[in-house]
């Protein structure tokens, strides 16, 4: 991957995220996030309100997911320096990330169903509601996996000059371990571990949030290192040839 490709994935990251939260609000008025426990009417009348921003909203969380393709891929070829023909982590955080963004590319498309049709009746759209929320805020362990693969992947690293610095992989192992409360909002309906609550919700978001936007800045500065020169070959000039006297 060229230089300027790094740099483009490290961005990324950190703009995905500003598109994100620009998506929660002010577009789609989703934050805080509408609570489980609203009725059908009331959670009908929330996208009845706000019908063409939560459509805005639907859109800038599809281009965020499409830009965290990019930042994961970044992270990727960062891991591959890293691990050189042993790539067992990059493999790893490869297909945890395309299983965490996954569900979130989902949850753009139903908030657009919701309010495309705001004339439905109101228990469908909340069970559309429903899903849009657990996909955005349940998907936890897939994501923990692969930010665990990339901290082991930092403490693995051999290169005399270091690809990240090792203290990235602990903030990365807590990042990994703060986030995994999102996974028990399927169980909630209200209190701290809710899809709006600070356990299930705000901490991991601030926390992912906080990462990415370390990583980032971390991402284009190992981009300006020399990267790992391979082993000299004997050069094939200068290698003896048989004499013609011989022959």
């Amino acid at each position: 991957m060229t230089n300027r490709a790094q740099v483009f994935c490290a961005v990324s990251g950190p703009i995905a995220l500003t598109l994100f939260l620009l998506a929660m609000w002010p577009a789609s008025h989703f934050l805080p996030p509408p609570a489980p426990g609203l009725t059908p009417i009331e959670v009908a009348n929330v996208y009845r309100s706000h019908a063409t921003g939560i459509q805005i909203a639907a859109v800038l969380q599809m281009v965020s997911i499409a830009l965290l393709v990019a930042f994961y891929g970044g992270i990727s070829a960062q891991m591959r320096r890293m691990e050189g023909n042993d790539r067992t982590w990059t493999y790893v955080q490869v297909g945890a990330g395309a299983m965490s963004l996954a569900p979130f590319l989902l949850c753009g498309l139903l908030w657009a169903a919701a309010a495309i049709r705001i004339d439905r009746a109101p228990e469908i759209t909340q069970l559309i509601n429903d899903f849009a929320f657990l996909f955005l805020v349940a998907p936890a362990p897939p994501a923990t996996v692969q930010l665990i693969a990339i901290g082991y992947a930092i403490l693995g690293d051999k290169n005399p000059q270091p690809v990240f610095p090792r203290w990235l992989a602990y903030a990365t192992f807590w990042t990994a371990i703060l986030i995994l409360p999102g996974a028990v909002v399927v169980m909630f309906l209200k209190g701290p571990f809710a899809w709006n609550g600070i356990l299930g919700f705000w901490i991991p978001a601030i926390v992912f949030g906080v990462w990415a936007n370390i990583m980032g800045p971390m991402m284009i500065k190992a981009a300006k290192q020399p990267s790992v020169s391979s082993a000299k070959q004997p050069s094939v000039t200068s290698a003896k040839q048989p004499s013609l006297s011989h022959i």
